[in-house]
């Protein structure tokens, strides 16, 4: 497992716990199961940055991709990988 993967995937365990949830469904939509908004994005790519080491750009983002687990790590991997260009 990546860094980038395991930070997403403890970012999530942590939410989960937050709102007292054992799981999530497959394929299920961050926004819709209310676990991913505007400051928890922020706590997102603050543990993702720090799993990494590298920055992530807010502006190379983008927020529409951001809808299920799988969706968030491979936006979040594609933009990490617009650094290394």
């Amino acid at each position: 497992m990546t860094a980038l993967a395991a930070a997403v995937d403890g970012w999530l365990r942590a939410r989960l716990a937050e709102k007292g949830r054992a799981g999530l469904p497959d394929g299920a939509d961050l926004h819709d199961e209310g676990l991913l908004d505007s400051l928890s994005l922020v706590d997102l790519l603050r543990a993702v940055e720090s799993a990494t080491g590298r920055e992530v750009d807010l502006l190379d983002l983008d927020l529409d991709a951001l809808t299920t687990v799988a969706a968030v790590k491979a936006e979040l991997a594609r933009v990490l990988t617009l650094g290394d260009a």
